[in-house]
């Protein structure tokens, strides 16, 4: 099956199409861009897994406007994506909004500048506190390098 067929299904809401797996095959930023845009019209897909390909920034701001609208989707898989900061903050207002997601795998190869990663962060910890405890998305893997002191230190001074 081609790319172009498998956009159709999604856009199609094609409800054998539960879960799409599209791992190391060159996803680009307008592949990004046309899956989100499949994905707004979306009711079927509940998994969607785009470890190691090429969105970048752009790809993971597309997929972020898609994250704001889409209703169904559950598990989003991004590791080995280099989404750079203005794809993690996008991702993080889009994970704000999301009442959907379940699991948010953004570990490994972000490219992102430390306030940045901070910005993201905060954004999961909020939607935790605001869920009574991480109950709207069980699983998170994120695997930041710079910021864990700072997180910490603000993650405690909401708790006190």
């Amino acid at each position: 099956m081609d790319v172009k067929e498998l956009l159709k299904r999604i856009s199609d809401n094609d409800s054998s199409l539960k879960s799409l797996h599209l791992r190391w095959i060159n996803i680009r930023p307008d592949d990004a861009r046309i899956l989100a845009e499949a994905l707004i019209r979306n009711t079927t897909l509940h998994t969607l897994d785009l470890e190691w390909n090429c969105i970048w920034s752009d790809g993971a701001c597309s997929l972020a406007e898609a994250l704001m609208r889409n209703t169904t989707l559950r598990i989003l898989r991004l590791k080995g994506n280099n989404i750079g900061s203005d794809g993690a903050c996008a991702l993080a207002e889009a994970l704000m909004r999301n009442m959907t997601l379940k699991i948010i795998d953004l570990d490994r190869k972000f490219n992102i500048n430390v306030a940045d990663e901070v910005i993201l962060l905060q954004a999961l910890i909020l939607i935790g506190f605001e869920a009574g405890g991480f109950s709207r998305l069980t699983v998170i893997s994120i695997k930041v390098v710079h910021s864990y002191q700072y997180i910490y230190s603000w993650a405690y001074s909401l708790l006190h």
